[in-house]
């Protein structure tokens, strides 16, 4: 017989491996430094809250990120991390079972590459001459907490199970879900999980990619394309409370289009302009003193992986270069 949900949480080995998952990256940081010193107590004291349901989520700390554009994080203190990663070392691969293909956001195996690599191969196709692409306005801030209970009943049904997740749910300060939260991803791939079905079954698109609330729908025609629109709209604002932004428009596919911060075209693919603008400025502040070492090669190792296998990479490699010759204390062209 299966071990219900609850005690897998709970379970002292689940509660070590959702420490070793929070600290990953961050261990030298002051939050999981102050809780090494105790942490057997700590995760002791944890455990013991999440099983007799007295957990209570701690306070946020807020702060603004302005790239690739303005954004709300909302952080959590590191105690209230790992207890999201001990609920989401259960949950998620039950409900990863249930996602379909094409939901490429925040799950093992898939992320913004391989979307990207799936567009570019339908591109090519003959009945994908016009395409559909939608975002969500406001995604997480706009997801009704109500609406998202009612979906996880339908798979969650221990009752114990469900007051650890509504009080994650219900610490939100504002509207909607708080972005940076562990299990506010799990949320926001859940919510749209319905959607991915409608669009399936009814509306039958050529192909469709999602990555989180951005998703693409192929035609064969430009009608065929508005009329999906025409369909989601109600489908998101009468079912899931939530609306379609401004950014949603129908193309021709032929002429290309920009998805998960890339340029796509049929048989090429690069970063935006703006992208490199970022990596630009980054090395500039880095040259100047005000970027410290480390966070300016995490900036170019991700912009390496980002950029990889587009036609971008050379300008990449432009930044790099020049980043090498500054930390060298030389401009000088160097050939073996």
């Amino acid at each position: 017989m299966e071990e219900p949900l609850f005690e897998q949480i709970c379970s002292w080995n689940n509660i070590v491996l959702a420490y070793k998952n929070a600290r990953k990256c961050k261990r030298y940081r002051k939050s999981c430094l102050s809780f090494e010193h105790n942490r057997e107590e700590y995760l002791f004291l944890l455990q013991e809250e999440m099983k007799n349901l007295t957990y209570k989520v701690g306070k946020y700390k807020h702060f603004k990120v302005y790239e690739p554009k303005e954004r709300d994080i909302s952080a959590l203190p590191f105690r209230d991390r790992i207890m999201q990663h001990a609920v989401y070392n259960v949950l998620n691969p039950i409900f990863d079972k249930t996602f379909m293909y094409d939901s490429y956001a925040c799950r093992k195996n898939k992320g913004t590459l391989k979307a990207v690599d799936r567009v570019s191969y339908f591109m090519n196709k003959e009945d994908c001459q016009w395409f559909l692409y939608c975002d969500v306005r406001k995604y997480f801030k706009s997801v009704n907490p109500l609406v998202l209970k009612k979906i996880l009943e339908r798979k969650v049904k221990e009752p114990s199970v469900l007051h650890l997740l509504y009080e994650v749910i219900d610490s939100s300060e504002e509207s909607g879900i708080p972005i940076g939260n562990l299990l506010s991803q799990m949320f926001a791939n859940i919510y749209l999980n319905d959607l991915d079905f409608y669009i399936c079954h009814t509306i039958k698109p050529s192909e469709k990619d999602r990555y989180m609330d951005d998703f693409l729908l192929f035609f064969r025609t430009k009608h065929e394309a508005w009329e999906a629109k025409d369909k989601i709209e109600p489908f998101l604002s009468d079912y899931l409370c939530i609306n379609l932004n401004d950014k949603t428009y129908v193309g021709k596919t032929r002429r290309g289009l920009t998805f998960c911060g890339y340029k796509i075209k049929s048989n090429d693919k690069e970063i935006k302009q703006a992208t490199i603008d970022r990596m630009e400025r980054k090395e500039k502040a880095w040259e100047n003193g005000k970027m410290t070492d480390s966070a300016f090669l995490d900036s170019i190792s991700s912009a390496v992986g980002h950029c990889k296998g587009t036609s971008s990479y050379n300008k990449v490699c432009d930044v790099l270069v020049r980043a090498l010759r500054h930390s060298i204390g030389t401009k000088q062209t160097f050939t073996p």
